[in-house]
């Protein structure tokens, strides 16, 4: 059995969390989404949407286009699979 492939985006979006005290519940919200869905695509079991990433890195004070780039991995590694 292949082993999961490890992102970025999650981890860059776990420890923005941490850093910032912040739940998904609370994340999600503040989004206007499903926290399911918020975990789903935080934690790259499905692609990040722009909306998401634009959401993410205004309330975890992470720069856009460095979480972008890193959603664009994840997006990039789902499309290939399907």
């Amino acid at each position: 059995m292949p082993e999961p492939k490890l992102y970025q985006f999650p981890t860059q979006v776990g420890a923005a969390c941490a850093k910032n005290f912040r739940t998904f519940a609370d994340l999600a919200e503040k989004l206007k989404m499903d926290v399911t869905d918020l975990m789903r695509q935080c934690n790259a079991k499905a692609p990040p949407s722009k909306s998401l990433v634009k959401g993410l890195a205004r309330e975890l004070h992470i720069s856009e286009s460095f979480l972008e780039k890193l959603a664009n991995e994840v997006r990039k590694d789902m499309r290939a699979k399907t």
